[in-house]
């Protein structure tokens, strides 16, 4: 909290004791005077008035004499009301339950001696803030906006906002801070705060439509950049501006703010974890695009952000798990194309991104920083990272990445024993280990506790490689009714009956996947290789061509294309005698 000196000027009309309370920062970035202020305190003196050129407010010349609160019977003197203030905002300034119910009390004196004055609501609202009763802290800030009607008060507007902000009411939280964004431009915090509070509003939006949701990420990223054009060194606002830019799809300047942000504070924990999400994700782009400039960054990309992972959790006391560099498996082709998901079903950007509904204010979060990432959660992303660049380097390190990662869900899970994701990434590890009983039951784990499809068809491969036809072909079949758009499935029933000699079901199977997603390349190349079974050359070679047509440096699918036109035209010749 800012420290402040306090200044009462006591004003005595016909009946009407206002009392007047002046702000002046102490070395802090942010003034917080009221900046152009009018008369929203009755009959006073606007000399007297915070922000006015007076600065520390006047007395009257009876300094000393006892003042009467209307229909009070104690009277406080002027120097008691000063001193009164001055304490308040001293209790202000400490967290300890006994001096926030004391400030509480003193504004209800500091009330009874100025009704018309918004600073006591102002004051009451930080210590009700403090204690966690927000439906009073609340209450007391919309009373401070109330008596600033006809003054530009920024800072019950500012207050409330933050207060919002906890308590996941971001939309409400926007516009209260818009409005101290108007009548403070020049505040870092201010502009930290709004550009905080559309970004989480705009995840609030969740059937909004795309310009809807990119217009409150610009917002958020205009407003945290002013942030940081006032102040250079604020750490938190680079911090913010990565997820605004993230969700843009700056990925580039997102990870430049997040290093910024680790440099000016190092030892902040929650800088590494993001900036680990920022780099997986980009390297997940990159891997997905087979065309990607980028694509030697990939495996670089992963590695840092097993690092950022690591540095978050050696922050937060957790030991890291064997294995962290190393690593030798072959993934094949078995699990499905390259830019399979090893992510679980549950695995999202963070807590914050994804809100459903506002609480109550009764309901609200209570937890100091309810956005932080969460260890349990930083294993498994850390599981995933490793898992990724595994299946990209598939040699000797491999291994020990699969060994690391499955290390890493178990640590999970002894923190949350019913993490989904963590189950779903150790069966993925273990199956590429060859521990094919383990990973069945960690995959079964993953499917009761969430009915996750990707999970069932995970579970399918494993049935098919311990050469369990039938489990395997029972998964395939639930994930592709639970799944109506991913091709995986429908595609592994298609293996399943080829290697049961049925490759004219494999076909259909094939096919279906097409259908679901026509860019599905194994669909295409296993298809040939049944139609070539069934002596279908010309539609073999038709699947064989599409596959060099989507990428001319396939040499496999061009010789199989010419030896499928070869057998087309003996077929032919064959038959015109």
């Amino acid at each position: 909290m800012s420290k402040y000196r306090t200044a009462l000027g006591l004003v005595i009309g016909t009946g009407l004791i206002t009392l007047v309370l002046t702000y002046v920062p102490a070395g802090g970035q942010d003034d917080f005077s009221i900046p152009n202020p009018s008369d929203p305190f009755g009959d006073v003196d606007p000399g007297t008035l915070p922000g006015a050129d007076s600065g520390e407010g006047t007395l009257p010349s009876d300094e000393g004499a006892p003042v009467a609160a209307p229909g009070q019977e104690e009277q406080l003197t002027e120097e008691q009301i000063k001193a009164l203030g001055d304490e308040t905002t001293r209790l202000l300034e400490s967290d300890a339950e006994a001096d926030l119910e004391q400030a509480v009390k003193n504004t209800e004196i500091l009330r009874r001696y100025a009704p018309t004055s918004p600073l006591p609501f102002l004051w009451q609202g930080k210590a009700y803030t403090k204690l966690e009763q927000n439906t009073f802290a609340v209450t007391a800030f919309n009373n401070a906006i109330a008596l600033s009607y006809n003054v530009q008060f920024y800072e019950p507007y500012f207050e409330l906002g933050k207060l919002e902000l906890s308590m996941r009411r971001f939309r409400e939280a926007k516009e209260h801070l818009e409005t101290a964004l108007q009548y403070n431009p020049k505040s870092a915090d201010v502009n930290y705060y709004h550009g905080k509070a559309a970004f989480r509003a705009a995840t609030q939006l969740q059937f909004a439509g795309r310009e809807a949701l990119q217009e409150l990420m610009a917002t958020a990223e205009a407003s945290l950049t002013q942030s940081i054009r006032l102040r250079d060194d604020y750490a938190d606002a680079y911090a913010e501006r990565a997820l605004a830019r993230t969700s843009l799809g700056k990925l580039d300047e997102a990870i430049d703010d997040l290093k910024t942000a680790h440099r000016l504070e190092p030892v902040n924990a929650e800088y590494s974890a993001r900036l680990g999400l920022v780099l997986s994700q980009r390297a997940d782009n990159g891997r997905e695009d087979r065309w990607a400039k980028e694509k030697d960054n990939v495996p670089r990309d992963y590695r840092d952000a097993i690092e950022s992972y690591t540095t978050f959790l050696d922050a937060k006391g957790d030991s890291d798990t064997e294995g962290r560099d190393g690593a030798n498996n072959d993934q094949a082709a078995d699990d499905g194309p390259a830019n399979d998901d090893v992510a679980a079903a549950d695995d999202g950007m963070s807590a914050d991104d994804v809100v459903a509904d506002s609480p109550t204010a009764d309901e609200a979060e209570t937890e100091e920083d309810p956005d932080a990432s969460k260890p349990e959660e930083i294993y498994v992303r850390r599981a995933a990272a490793r898992i990724a660049l595994a299946e990209i380097l598939n040699n000797e390190e491999s291994a020990a990445l699969y060994r690391a990662a499955a290390d890493d869900c178990t640590a999970s899970l002894d923190i949350e024993p019913h993490g989904v994701g963590a189950y779903y990434n150790r069966g993925v590890a273990l199956r590429m280990l060859g521990d094919f009983a383990t990973a069945v039951e960690s995959f079964t784990d993953a499917i009761e506790l969430s009915g996750s499809p990707d999970a069932q068809l995970r579970r399918g491969i494993v049935y098919y490689h311990m050469g369990d036809y039938d489990l395997a072909m029972g998964d395939f079949q639930a994930s592709r009714t639970a799944a109506a758009q991913d091709p995986r499935p429908a595609f592994w029933e298609g293996v399943v009956y080829a290697i049961r000699g049925d490759h004219a079901e494999a076909v259909r199977s094939y096919t279906e996947a097409l259908h679901r997603f026509p860019g599905y390349t194994p669909a295409y190349n296993n298809r040939g290789l049944s139609y070539m079974y069934l002596q279908r050359y010309d539609r073999a070679a038709a699947d064989f061509a599409e596959l060099v047509r989507r990428d001319p440096h396939d040499a496999v699918s061009a010789a199989r294309r010419e030896e499928a036109r070869q057998l087309q035209r003996q077929q032919q010749a064959v038959a015109r005698y």
